[in-house]
This record gives structure tokens, C-alpha cells and sequence, in this order.
């Protein structure tokens, strides 16, 4: 998702679409259902239903209230959630000052969670896939993206601040 700031930085360059067209939630989604469809299939082992429900309740919890903190700070700081357009201001405040990527942070928190309450041990072990395809086919777009609308300012920003946290 796009970075821009409540502390508001106009754009000062020609603005550059990231060109990610399947929204990160989508891919998400898509992928716990992949591994219920494995888990359907090919049953794995897991712990306890009460266990996993009790562990996996919390991180989902967790998850929506830092993407409901992210998707705040992004719309004040007037930047954009969509990964299809360029966001027209650098969000550097809240917890943007934390991570680059809280949303993106904030849906992998909410998988592990939906994942470990519903019992899907195939949608952990898919985990990482997933997050080599968000960081090779979403940040990296949206960070050349940001980089070519925001030059120094973001590269200054990339420096100070971590990917993920």
C-alpha cells in the first residue's frame, strides 16, 4: 500500500502507477484458502481446536486494529490504500514512523491468527511463499514507485524506517 503521510508531502515528481494489480488482501485470502483446499485434501496434524482457536483470536484482533491504525494514517495524511494508483503524499507520521509496510504487516499478523484459529497448519507452511510474493510483486513495486514520485525525501525516509518492523 502506497505510503503518504497525516504529515503531508506533496509529490514534487511526475507520478508512477506501482502497477500491482491484485490487491494485497486478495492474495491473502486466496492463500488461506489454498490451504484449506490442502488441508481438505491432504489432512496435516495440529494442535489442540481450543488451543489454536485461543491463539489465533488475539492475533486477528491485533491485525485489524493496527490496519484500522494504518488505513487512518494513510487517508489524514491524504495517501491512498489502493495499490493500483500512486499516492500523491509520503506518509512518515503514526506508525508509518514504525514500518514502511503496517497494512502489510498488519494482514500477515491476521492470517497467522485466522490461520491458527480455523486450524490450517498448510496455510503456515504457505506463509512464506506469500510473503516472498508480497515483498517481489507489491513493496517492490510500490517502493520504485515512491522512490521515482518522492526522491530523496523517500529514500530518506527508506533509510530511517524498516520494511516491515
Amino acid at each position: 500500500m502506497a505510503q503518504s503521510s497525516a504529515r503531508s508531502e506533496r509529490a514534487p515528481r511526475a507520478m508512477t502507477n506501482p502497477g500491482v494489480r491484485i490487491p494485497p488482501p486478495a492474495v491473502y485470502i486466496l492463500t488461506l484458502v489454498i490451504g484449506w483446499l490442502l488441508q481438505s485434501r491432504w489432512p496435516l496434524p495440529f494442535i489442540a481446536h481450543d488451543v489454536a482457536l485461543l491463539s489465533g483470536l488475539p492475533l486477528v484482533a491485533i491485525g485489524l486494529a493496527l490496519a484500522t491504525a494504518s488505513i487512518v494514517t494513510m487517508l489524514r495524511g491524504h495517501g491512498t490504500v489502493n495499490t493500483n494508483s500512486q499516492s500523491s503524499a509520503l506518509v512518515v507520521s503514526g506508525i508509518y514512523r514504525i514500518s514502511r509496510n503496517p497494512m502489510y504487516v498488519a494482514l500477515t499478523i491476521m492470517y497467522i491468527g485466522f490461520a491458527l484459529a480455523i486450524g490450517l497448519p498448510w496455510a503456515l507452511i504457505l506463509l512464506p511463499l506469500l510473503l516472498v510474493y508480497v515483498r517481489t510483486m507489491v513493496i517492490a513495486r510500490e517502493e520504485k514507485s515512491l522512490a521515482n514520485a518522492f526522491g530523496q525525501q523517500y529514500l530518506d525516509y527508506k533509510a530511517r524506517v524498516r520494511r516491515w518492523l
